[in-house]
């Protein structure tokens, strides 16, 4: 048998390879090409392709391990305390307070701050959260819709948002 240093085998494998691999020429500067427009860019030449899933939501994290009534949500955000403003969305949207530097009653106080209309959905539960690790009270809200005056704009009436931001205020002001 021979061995694979032997001149046989060195020849095969590279008449194979040469016969195999094809070399490009070296691509063209476009420096040195007429046609070229000199104001043209590098990034002219590309067109941008979105991702097909671009607009969809992020996956939700799972939240509780839990088969039945379990608790994901898409977005997560880490806060000292609840906003007065908290955003919501149809994926689910969840604020995870660390109770390190508050005391318990401070976070119940700042539910009381949240200006939306809203009602608790059933009752508190410890629950394991997958995502933190450890065991939490697991609370649902629901909005509670709007009372309006009769004589407001119908436009506001139609209106929905997932947050409160600045150009909210400004369309509401």
């Amino acid at each position: 048998m021979a061995h694979l240093n032997d001149p046989i085998w060195k020849t095969h494998a590279n008449r194979l390879l040469g016969d195999v691999i094809q070399f490009d020429p070296k691509p063209k500067s476009y420096d040195s090409d007429p046609e070229f427009e000199e104001d043209s860019t590098f990034e002219d030449r590309y067109i941008a392709i979105p991702h097909p899933n671009e607009h969809l939501d992020p996956l939700p994290t799972p939240l509780t391990g839990r088969t039945s009534d379990p608790v994901s949500a898409a977005f997560i955000e880490h806060v000292a305390i609840l906003p007065k403003y908290p955003r919501t969305h149809d994926a689910g949207f969840a604020y995870v307070v660390n109770l390190e530097n508050i005391k318990p009653h401070q976070v119940k106080d700042s539910l009381k701050s949240v200006q939306y209309s809203f009602h608790g959905k059933g009752a508190a539960k410890n629950v394991y959260n997958a995502y933190l690790g450890c065991t939490t009270e697991k609370k649902r809200y629901t909005c509670s819709s709007v009372k309006c005056c009769e004589f407001l704009d119908p436009e506001l009436t139609r209106m929905g948002h997932l947050h409160a931001d600045e150009a909210l205020f400004t369309t509401i002001a």
